[in-house]
Formats: C-alpha cells, sequence, structure tokens
C-alpha cells in the first residue's frame, strides 16, 4: 500500500488494492462500502473499468437496498464508468458471479474485482474460493477498517448517503430517507445498532462524493416491506 491516503485515514495494512494502472471491476450495491471501496481503489491508482450489480429475479431491484436499477445506472453514469446487471434467481448467485467476472475480463481485460467487504471472515473465504475459480484476483481495500471510523471517513471526505433500506423490527422506519451525519450515526449508535450497519441493520444509497461527477437527484416515495424483514423506502430519479 502507498503513502496516497491522508494520515487521518485508517485504512489497515490488511487491505489489498488493485495494482497501479491495473483494471479492475467493482462488486456495486449502490451503498457506502462498495462506493468507497471503488474510491479507495482509484487513488492507489487502480483503473475503474465497470460495475456489476445483482438483480432480483425480475432484474428490476437489488435485494437488500430494494434499489431500481435505474439508480444504479445513474450511479454509474457520475462515476463515469459502465454497470453490468445480472438477474439471479435464489440459489445461482456464485455462477452470475463467475459470468459477469468472464464477461468483464473479456470486455474489459480487468485482472481484479473490489469489494466492499470489512470484517465478515465467512463472506471473505466464500469470496477467495469464487474468485479463484474464476482466475480474478481479489481486492478488499476496506479489510479491517474499525467500523466507526469507516463511517467517520466516509462522511469527512465528502460522500453522501441516505438510509434506504432497514430491518423494520429493529429500527423506527423514521430513519428512512434520512441522510447520514456524525449526529444521526451517534443516535442509531446508542440505540445498539452499528452506525455503519455491518451486521444488515440498514442499508444506504451513495447520492454524491469525490468521485461522482454530479450529485443524483432523487426522490422519496412510499415504504413497502419485502419477505426478509425489511422496510425499504422508493428512490427514484427526479
Amino acid at each position: 500500500m502507498s503513502d496516497a491516503f491522508p494520515v487521518a485515514f485508517s485504512v489497515n495494512r490488511d487491505a489489498t488494492f488493485p495494482a497501479a494502472d491495473e483494471s479492475f471491476i467493482t462488486s456495486w450495491s449502490g451503498g457506502k462500502d462498495a462506493c468507497f471501496a471503488f474510491w479507495l481503489a482509484c487513488q492507489q491508482g487502480g483503473l475503474p473499468a465497470a460495475l456489476y450489480t445483482m438483480l432480483d429475479e425480475q432484474g428490476t431491484h437489488t435485494g437488500s437496498h430494494g434499489l431500481h436499477k435505474d439508480i444504479i445506472e445513474a450511479q454509474a453514469k457520475a462515476l463515469g464508468v459502465p454497470v453490468l446487471f445480472r438477474a439471479v434467481p435464489r440459489g445461482s448467485y456464485e455462477q452470475h458471479m463467475k459470468d459477469v467476472v468472464a464477461e468483464s475480463h473479456e470486455r474489459f481485460n480487468t485482472t481484479s474485482v473490489v469489494f466492499g467487504d470489512i470484517d465478515l471472515d465467512a463472506h471473505k473465504v466464500w469470496l477467495d474460493r469464487v474468485t479463484d475459480e474464476a482466475n480474478i484476483t481479489p481486492r478488499f481495500p476496506l479489510w479491517h477498517y474499525t467500523r466507526r471510523q469507516l463511517l467517520d471517513d466516509v462522511l469527512k471526505t465528502g460522500f453522501k448517503t441516505m438510509i434506504v433500506s432497514l430491518k423494520h423490527e429493529k429500527m423506527d422506519e423514521k430513519y428512512l430517507g434520512q441522510i447520514m451525519t456524525p449526529e444521526l450515526a451517534n443516535e442509531i449508535e446508542t440505540l445498539g445498532i452499528c452506525p455503519t450497519a455491518e451486521d444488515g441493520e440498514f442499508h444506504s444509497l451513495v447520492v454524491d462524493g469525490p468521485c461522482f461527477t454530479a450529485p443524483l437527484a432523487v426522490k422519496k416515495g412510499e415504504v413497502r416491506y419485502d419477505n426478509r424483514g425489511h422496510a425499504i423506502i422508493d428512490i427514484a430519479l427526479a
């Protein structure tokens, strides 16, 4: 890892990055972890080739975040890269991931894939295996980042994130559509909830940041519910 980051950042020595001038694809949810990992990889000299996003079986929305594909496409446009989508029936995620990695290598000559994972060891073991079988190198720019420090660094770097989905048994729906701030993070923390949502209590949408050419203009709609305990606020392009 080079010294390209501000000294206040707490990127861990266990973090891994694309090499300088290495073409990479990013696993993209639309949320802060994926976006911050993408930005850090670019800061280290990696060349972003594309994003990839897995959608529901109908091919319209992302999973737990519940974002319409139009929102993901708008983010990709603001980042200046294409996005590859896959509609994923239950139980077929792994094969679709391998397929999209193969497509990115063929189209963009990508040799690594960036993930926003932080500290879930079992998930990293799975990603290591799948990427090895797909013949691409996994990169984890956020690995072992201190959770709250990660959120603080995301915010101070200039990323603007909105809460778009939450577990309604654990969090009040009043938080849906709110923009994350240090004060809001403190409030969420008093509820006994990880303010970076690494345990899945809520999910975010990045609407602006230093790697965006322009902020996303969005409008908030109705709240809906999925069959996994999430309350999701509909977000549309304004």
